[in-house]
């Protein structure tokens, strides 16, 4: 998946998300934090959210555009600093 941010093609993470998604489908894990040290992080929640086995993903991060996270309602977004935002996935 390539994202168009601030004029630039990011480069295929693909491989990368693969083994992301290899650790967490060994475990039944209800939230996922994505706050790892690369630029794949926006892959990384696209790829968890499309999963389907996951109640909430909570991203750090989300004021950088260039990690490529998806613009989608979410249940919380703190929008100074860095920026969090939680997805609720399983809404009650």
């Amino acid at each position: 998946m390539l994202i168009e941010t601030r004029g630039e093609t990011r480069p295929d993470f693909t491989e990368e998300v693969d083994m992301l998604m290899d650790e967490i489908m060994k475990y039944r894990a209800d939230i996922i934090f994505v706050d790892f040290g690369f630029h794949f992080r926006g892959e990384g929640v696209g790829t968890v959210w499309n999963y389907g086995k996951i109640n909430i993903i909570a991203d750090h991060d989300s004021n950088e555009p260039y990690y490529g996270y998806p613009k989608v309602d979410a249940k919380y977004e703190y929008k100074k600093g860095q920026g969090t935002v939680i997805w609720d996935l399983n809404p009650s």
